[in-house]
C-alpha cells in the first residue's frame, strides 16, 4: 500500500507524495483566495461596536453597526490586499517600538493596540476601538520612577502622492484620534504618517505632535448622539457620499436606502443614549 505523505525531501520521490504536493497547491491557492473574498469580520474578527473610523466618515454607517446590520463583501481583492500591507506595516512599526523601547532601561514604555472599550465613555457610546500605541515617560521622584508624561500613537500608511501632499495630519485623522485621546484620556497624541513608496515617515515633531482639542472632541461626540438619536427612532441620517462608499459594507442596503428594522444590538445601547434636555 503507497503510503500518502508530504512531510521530508524524501516523500517527493513517491507517488502519495507527488500527488499530496499537486493537491496542497490547490487547497493553499483556494484557501487564500476565499480568505480575500470573505467579509471584513470574518477575516480579522473585529469587534462588534462602532469604531472611529465609522463615526468620523459616515453617521449611516454607525446606525447600521449599531443593529448589527449584515454585512457583505466590503472591497474588491486588490483593495483588501492594500489593506493587508497596511496592517503588516501597523505591526511592523509597533514591533520596532517596543524593541527600542527596551534599551531606555524603563525611562519608557510602550502598549500596542490599546482597547478603549472598557472605558465609561466608550460604554457609553458603544465605541469598539483601539489606539495604535501609547508611549509612557517615566522620571525619577524620591529615587522612585513615576510616570510624568503619556502620548498616543496614530499611524497611517500612504502612498507616495499622497503622501508628497501632507503638510499637517488630516482633518478626519485628527477626528478620529480625539476618540481615542478623549476615551483613553491622553493630552497627546502623535501622527506617524508612513510613505509606503519609499519608506520615507514624518517626524515627531509639529505639527505631527498634537494635544487634545475640546472642540474637536465635541464635535465628534455630537456626532455619536446623532446617530444614536436616529437609531433610537429606526430611522437613518442622509448619506454621506464620498470614496469610502466604494468599500462600504453597508452598500447594499444603504442604496436603495433601507432602514434598520429589527433592533439587533441596538437594543443592548439605547439605555445608555444621553437624554437631551428641551433647548
Amino acid at each position: 500500500m503507497t503510503q500518502t505523505k508530504l512531510t521530508s525531501i524524501a516523500d517527493l520521490e513517491t507517488e502519495g507524495g507527488k500527488a499530496m504536493l499537486v493537491e496542497a497547491e490547490f487547497n493553499l491557492g483556494r484557501m487564500f483566495e476565499e480568505f480575500l473574498d470573505a467579509p471584513e469580520e470574518e477575516r480579522d474578527g473585529r469587534a462588534p461596536g462602532i469604531h472611529a473610523s465609522e463615526l468620523c466618515t459616515c453617521l449611516r454607517q454607525v446606525v447600521y453597526t449599531l443593529y448589527g446590520t449584515k454585512k457583505v463583501k466590503d472591497n474588491t481583492p486588490m483593495m483588501r490586499k492594500k489593506f493587508m500591507v497596511g496592517h503588516a506595516m501597523h505591526s511592523m512599526l509597533q514591533s520596532s517600538f517596543h524593541a527600542m523601547v527596551k534599551k531606555k532601561g524603563g525611562v519608557i514604555t510602550f502598549s500596542d493596540e490599546v482597547k478603549v472599550g472598557d472605558t465609561e465613555l466608550a460604554r457609553k457610546y458603544d465605541i469598539s476601538s483601539s489606539c495604535d500605541g501609547v508611549f509612557t515617560v517615566y522620571a525619577k521622584k524620591g529615587g522612585m520612577l513615576e510616570p510624568v508624561m503619556r502620548i498616543g500613537l496614530e499611524i497611517k500608511t500612504e502612498s507616495p502622492d499622497q503622501f508628497a501632499s501632507l503638510k499637517e495630519p488630516r482633518p478626519k485623522h485628527i477626528e478620529q484620534a480625539h476618540l481615542y485621546m478623549a476615551c483613553l484620556d491622553l493630552p497627546v497624541m502623535w501622527f506617524l504618517y508612513w510613505n509606503k513608496g519609499n519608506e520615507n515617515y514624518t517626524t515627531m515633531a509639529p505639527p505631527w505632535l498634537q494635544t487634545f482639542d475640546q472642540k474637536v472632541w465635541d464635535k465628534l461626540k455630537g456626532r455619536a448622539d446623532k446617530a444614536l438619536d436616529f437609531a433610537s427612532k429606526e430611522e437613518l441620517p442622509p448619506r454621506e457620499e464620498g470614496f469610502h462608499c466604494t468599500w462600504c459594507p453597508y452598500a447594499h442596503v444603504c442604496e436603495p436606502p433601507t432602514a434598520p428594522k429589527g433592533g439587533g444590538r441596538f437594543r443592548n445601547v439605547i439605555q445608555h443614549r444621553p437624554i437631551r434636555k428641551g433647548t
